[in-house]
């Protein structure tokens, strides 16, 4: 009898198996680690031949997968997450195993709205499992809705793969390369310290709500300082914004004389390279008990004296990308909102995602030019001033094979495409056009239509 019970229960296990099939992001022929802002399906955050470079407690910290995470698309009833980590995170009394060790889902329903999945097991450093997915909408057992899963945030993550139904859809998200990524460099703070689970990182919060931007979490927890080695390796990750958050590791008095020259380095690289990426420098949040030990505020109001003079250094000289983020303006409620002496928990992290919300967006409508204006009646041209992007809508006698130019007042073209036959609308994103006056052609073979646009 004892037999036939193992066996039974043996043939179930394998009926189930066979029911399910697994998929490894590690092994896919594309880019779909996101959060990896070096092109690679990796479990490091910096690639593999910056360790020869880089500080030997950087490059440990590196190997940590905050910020790392796979979107995919599915239908399935069930989601098993199977992981395993090579070295695991001693949870202090301030941090959960949770937040340190484990893996986090959220889905995205058709409102757009992003919505947090419940495990129904879990085992840190082995298994989640999500059974009997059910949401009150009908698309989802045809259509599926997107996932998001967080790798671990302070372990050392060696493999994870996904289990779904046999019969369901499947298919992980590309990264976009059609957005450049924002980039954010920094200490614990960023690295993920004392989230209750890897999407309460406030990174993780802002990479929803900008889910068209890759969000590059480079938090490496107690060594965040700002070398030109690990500045270097940043600096081959073309961004849209880099945010340098890094204060809160300028912890001891010989710290603050170092701000000056580290940071100028570093801007004077990031800009050299990329003219036309936004830079924000972000002062230390400060202490819980700072008003209890004269020391700790000392050395907070003296980081920030020094950020500041370097931030007005670079304004006077004409920089026009650069953004300051104060520390009054991060706002953080020292008694609510932090989890130990500087770590916020979650409520801290969400203040953290929308301040920096807040201020990306600023540099998002600042960045991308905006069409204002076509002086023509024939040409109709659509503006969407927050993403700097616009529609044309192509008359009836140009829907054949025809060619869009636009030049600017010197006669040099800053844009060319061929139509596809039949285009009714054509969206154009992503010029950055500087302020000024341009002209915008259609022609074939038989009709020519100009239009003068101005962006501001």
């Amino acid at each position: 009898m004892k037999r036939t019970l193992i066996l039974i229960s043996i043939l179930i296990s394998i009926q189930y198996a066979l029911a399910q099939k697994t998929f490894n992001p590690m092994g896919q022929a594309r880019h779909v680690v996101w959060g990896q802002g070096f092109g690679q399906n990796s479990f490091l955050r910096f690639p593999a031949d910056a360790q020869q470079t880089i500080p030997s407690d950087v490059w440990n910290q590196t190997q940590r997968s905050s910020g790392l995470h796979v979107r995919f698309v599915t239908n399935s009833a069930n989601i098993t997450v199977n992981y395993t980590l090579s070295s695991q995170y001693s949870s202090n009394n301030w941090f959960s195993s949770v937040g340190a060790n484990g893996l986090d889902l959220y889905a995205r329903k058709p409102d757009g709205k992003w919505y947090w999945c419940h495990p129904g097991s879990r085992t840190i450093g082995s298994q989640f499992k999500y059974s009997s997915i059910n949401p009150d909408d009908e698309a989802y057992s045809t259509g599926g809705y997107e996932y998001v899963l967080y790798f671990p945030t302070f372990a050392i993550t060696s493999s994870i793969s996904i289990t779904v139904d046999s019969d369901a859809k499947f298919e992980f998200l590309t990264v976009t390369n059609e957005k450049k990524p924002i980039v954010v460099y920094g200490t614990s703070i960023v690295h993920g310290a004392v989230c209750s689970r890897p999407g309460n990182t406030w990174t993780s919060i802002v990479g929803r709500n900008f889910p068209d931007y890759p969000v590059v979490n480079l938090g490496f927890s107690g060594v965040g300082r700002m070398e030109p080695e690990v500045v270097e390796v940043i600096n081959r990750i073309d961004a849209s914004i880099y945010i340098l958050d890094c204060l809160p590791n300028f912890s001891n008095t010989s710290m603050p004389p170092l701000i000056d020259g580290r940071y100028k380095s570093a801007i004077d690289t990031l800009t050299k390279y990329h003219p036309d990426a936004a830079i924000v420098l972000t002062e230390h949040v400060g202490y819980a008990d700072m008003e209890m030990w004269k020391a700790r505020k000392d050395l907070v109001i003296a980081d920030n004296i020094e950020l500041k003079k370097v931030y007005d250094y670079f304004i006077q000289k004409g920089y026009k990308n650069l953004y300051y983020l104060s520390r009054s303006e991060l706002g953080l409620d020292m008694s609510a909102d932090i989890g130990d002496y500087v770590h916020p928990n979650d409520k801290g992290m969400y203040r953290y995602a929308e301040v920096y919300t807040a201020k990306i967006t600023e540099i998002l409508n600042d960045k991308e030019s905006a069409v204002k204006l076509v002086n023509t009646e024939s040409l109709r041209i659509t503006p969407n001033p927050n993403k700097g992007s616009f529609s044309v809508t192509i008359p009836d006698f140009f829907r054949q094979q025809s060619k869009i130019e636009i030049f600017n007042l010197e006669g040099k073209s800053v844009y060319s495409k061929i139509i596809n036959p039949h285009t009714e609308i054509l969206h154009i994103e992503g010029l950055n056009l500087s302020g000024g006056s341009y002209v915008l052609r259609l022609n074939n073979d038989k009709n020519i239509l100009t239009g003068n646009l101005i962006v501001q």
